[in-house]
């Protein structure tokens, strides 16, 4: 569930080496820390095994000092969020950014880097936060319409692959 590729963030002529982290959504796999338990733990900014994974994964497979861009699907979402506040993270690297996809607003005020939320007109997981604060949670959210409708499944599920939904964001 977690993926790190090293790249290069380009802007005009200057580009700087950056660690992009992606995490997957919630998915029901033996000994993989992304079940339903996770999804409670995380919606109330709780610890847990993703969190822990992710943060060993980093700072076993890149460099101290690096800059981080970090992405995830909605559970995957929740938890980069978690990992720009985490304090270790925050004192050995760089969070440039994170990027949800179908996540609802934890951490609000603690995350180091800029976020940017996507959320489609008809996916209601990025409302479910625990934060209580409303303007926090519809603050930032980027909408775009995958033409679902009341398909809330697969507004979830769905759209976040879609280029034509997403594919002006860069």
């Amino acid at each position: 569930p977690i993926i790190v590729i090293r790249g290069f963030l380009k802007k005009g002529n200057s580009s700087k080496e950056v660690y992009l982290v992606t995490l997957s959504g919630t998915e029901l796999v033996e000994n993989q820390s992304t079940g339903y338990l996770t999804d409670l733990l995380v919606g109330f900014n709780q610890n847990n095994a993703y969190l822990r994974n992710v943060v060993s994964v980093i700072k076993t497979n890149i460099p101290a000092g690096s800059n981080l861009i970090l992405s995830g699907h909605s559970l995957g979402g929740m938890v980069a969020q978690q990992v720009a506040a985490n304090s270790e993270i925050k004192a050995k690297y760089n969070v440039l950014n994170t990027v949800t996809f179908g996540s609802p607003l934890i951490s609000e005020g603690r995350r180091e880097g800029t976020v940017k939320r996507l959320r489609d007109v008809s996916d209601v997981v990025p409302y479910l936060s625990a934060t209580g604060n409303i303007v926090w949670q519809v603050c930032g959210l980027n909408r775009e319409n995958g033409g679902y409708g009341t398909d809330v499944g697969s507004a979830h599920s769905d759209s976040y692959i879609r280029s034509d939904a997403w594919g002006k964001y860069d």
